[in-house]
């Protein structure tokens, strides 16, 4: 078992330019040059029998993002993701070599807050893969 608490900071500059007329209006409304500066903090478990091939266990991280204006960011918004992940193992042949399952997913959630209304295009979460 393993766990692993860390802190970071995040300090980019974002250029947007060349932006076709049809483009999204929260799209149009970054146009330029903007910075995001903020804090992340990252908490993860893990709880595998082997961790370069689990065969069994249990993975989980909470990862978390907060910008704001105060450390001179052009945006106030925070967004937190939780992964989990379990491996099953399903076979294991006469050479020991394991057939596994591995189930998993991850939810984001975002906001905004303070002077900015929503949370800026490139940090959005969306469907698909």
């Amino acid at each position: 078992r393993e766990l692993q608490i860390g802190l970071g900071i995040r300090n980019d500059r974002i250029r947007v330019s060349e932006l076709d007329p049809r483009a999204f209006e929260s799209i149009q409304e970054i146009e330029g040059s903007s910075w995001v500066r903020g804090i992340g903090a990252r908490a993860l478990y893990t709880d595998l029998d082997a961790p370069a091939a689990p065969t069994d266990g249990v993975v989980l991280a909470l990862d978390g993002f907060w910008s704001t204006e105060a450390l001179s960011s052009d945006f106030d918004y925070w967004n937190a993701v939780l992964s989990a992940y379990r491996f099953f193992d399903l076979h294991t042949d006469e050479r020991g070599r394991s057939q596994v399952l591995q189930i998993g997913g991850s939810i984001g959630f975002s906001g905004a807050y303070g002077d900015t209304t929503e949370v800026p295009y490139f940090d959005r979460y969306f469907l698909g893969g």
